[in-house]
C-alpha cells in the first residue's frame, strides 16, 4: 500500500478522499474496526504512519521498520507481541494487521497486559509455565538490560520460590497475575513499551478512551477471541483496500490530464 496515494506528484489527487473511498471497500471488516474505537479518521492517521514505514511501497511493513521509525527500543518480547499478527510468519505485515497489532497492544488494560505476557510464554496453554519459560518471559521482556539489572535477578528468585512451593513446580496464571500486581517491576519494560508506543501513535489520551471501550473483555479471552474475525479477513481486505486506492488513484490521475488545457494542439 504504502505511499501509493502520493505516485506521480499530482496536487488534484487528495489522499485522504481516496483513503477514505477505498475504506468502505469492505463494510464488514470496517463496521468492526469501528466498534473496537477506529474510525476512518484514525485510520488515516494510522495509514499516514504505516506508508511512510513502508519505504518499498510494498503494502508490508516488517518489525525492524516499525520500531526504527517509532523510536522504540526492541525486544524479543516486544517482537513477539506484534509477530502474532503475522499468521503466515512471513515476518512483514499488511496495513490491517499493523492497525490491529497496534490497537491490541495499546488498548490493553493493566490486567490485561499481565495476562498477554503470559499467555505468549504459556505456549500449550495449559495455564501454567514452567521455570524455563519464566525465566525467558523475564529475559525476552528486560532485553539488553538483564543482565545488568539486580531487580530482575531478584524478581526471578522470587518466583522460583513460588514455584518451589507448588506441587507441580510451576507457575500458574493466577500467581503469575497475583505477582505481577504486587511487583509491578516484574512486567515494568512492557509497559513502558505500550506508554511510549501510545504517545507516539495518536496520543494517551486516543488510546485511553479506546481502552474504555474494550474494557469489557475477559482477561480470561485474550487469545484473539475478539479479533479473530478481523484477523482472518486482514489479508482479503488489504489487497482490496490496496485495489480500491489504486483504481480511484488513476481515475483521478485520468480525470486531472483530461482536463488539463491545450496549447499549440498540446495538453499541458
Amino acid at each position: 500500500m504504502g505511499n501509493a496515494l502520493f505516485v506521480c506528484g499530482f496536487s488534484s489527487v487528495n489522499p485522504q478522499s481516496t483513503f477514505y473511498r477505498a475504506y468502505r471497500t469492505n463494510e464488514a471488516m470496517m463496521t468492526k474496526l469501528k466498534g473496537v474505537g477506529l474510525d476512518q479518521k484514525h485510520l488515516y492517521a494510522l495509514h499516514q504512519i504505516f506508508s511512510a514505514m513502508d519505504k518499498d511501497n510494498s503494502g508490508e511493513i516488517n518489525m525492524g521498520e516499525f520500531f526504527t521509525y517509532i523510536d522504540l527500543a526492541r525486544s524479543r518480547f516486544s517482537e513477539k507481541a506484534f509477530s502474532i499478527m503475522d499468521k503466515d510468519e512471513s515476518g512483514e505485515v499488511d496495513f490491517i494487521e499493523f492497525v490491529l497489532a497496534v490497537w491490541n497492544y495499546c488498548s490493553f488494560s493493566h490486567a490485561s497486559l499481565v495476562r498477554f505476557a503470559f499467555d505468549i510464554y504459556d505456549l500449550d496453554g495449559s495455564g501454567e509455565i514452567e521455570h524455563a519459560e519464566v525465566l525467558r518471559c523475564v529475559r525476552e521482556v528486560w532485553g539488553g538490560a538483564w543482565e545488568d539489572s539486580s531487580s530482575a535477578q531478584k524478581i526471578v528468585a522470587k518466583l522460583d520460590m513460588i514455584m518451589h512451593a507448588t506441587a507441580s513446580g510451576k507457575l500458574s496464571v493466577q500467581k503469575f497475575q497475583e505477582f505481577a500486581l504486587r511487583h509491578p517491576i516484574l512486567l515494568f519494560p512492557a509497559f513502558q513499551l505500550q506508554t511510549e508506543m501510545q504517545k507516539k501513535v495518536l496520543g494517551e489520551k486516543f488510546w485511553l478512551h479506546v481502552a474504555k471501550k474494550r474494557g469489557g473483555v475477559n482477561p480470561r479471552d485474550l487469545n484473539w477471541v475478539n479479533v479473530q474475525m478481523l484477523s482472518k479477513m486482514s489479508k482479503q481486505t488489504s489487497s482490496k483496500f490496496l485495489q480500491a486506492l489504486e483504481d480511484d488513484l488513476g481515475e483521478q490521475i485520468a480525470n486531472h490530464l483530461s482536463t488539463k488545457p491545450e496549447i499549440g494542439g498540446r495538453r499541458l
